[in-house]
């Protein structure tokens, strides 16, 4: 598994590996862009990005919990992007970490019908709702949406129980 909890942590990754991209997309808007709005990003009190690798997807992943698998993780909800499904797990209103898992064979069995059940693969098929998501997609501050009188970036979205959830920068959530 990758870490990514700082801009720095995008040197693990080489820039032409087909995962840079979106890694650097949600670094900007998850961390880069928190930090040019005045916050200060803490790892451990706001989350990070994870990659998951295929070594990972049966074990425990020590490095955040004692005791759970991707599959124990109670998941606020999962998206489809460019051939990574990302998975976003928020804790409470600030911490959440999103673990961007490839969409490859060796994402088989439990954790494929983990994924499928979440609404993802129902998100990649939709041509209207990939137009959505396309709208939806990481913006600057300033070129988000509206809510209420406040302007958010999305970071992440996805369908549960037939209602699209909207997940923020600043971790709230929103349907």
């Amino acid at each position: 598994m990758l870490e990514f909890k700082s801009t720095e942590d995008l040197a693990k990754l080489s820039p032409e590996d087909p995962v840079f991209p979106i890694i650097e997309d949600l670094v900007k808007c998850l961390i880069t862009d928190y930090i040019a709005e005045g916050y200060q990003h803490i790892p451990s009190d706001d989350g990070w990005i994870c990659v998951i690798e295929e070594h990972d997807k049966d074990r425990v992943l020590t490095e955040i919990w004692s005791g759970w698998t991707l599959l124990d993780i109670p998941w606020e909800g999962i998206s489809y992007r460019d051939g990574y499904f990302l998975a976003l797990f928020l804790a409470n209103n600030q911490f959440g970490i999103e673990f961007v898992i490839p969409d490859a064979p060796w994402v088989k069995g439990e954790l494929r019908k983990m994924i499928e059940d979440s609404g993802a693969v129902l998100l990649a098929r939709s041509a209207a709702t990939n137009r959505l998501i396309g709208l939806l997609r990481p913006r600057p501050p300033g070129d988000g949406l509206v809510w209420g009188s406040t302007t958010y970036a999305a970071a992440n979205c996805c369908i549960q129980g037939g209602t699209i959830r909207v997940c923020f920068i600043n971790h709230q959530c929103q349907n």
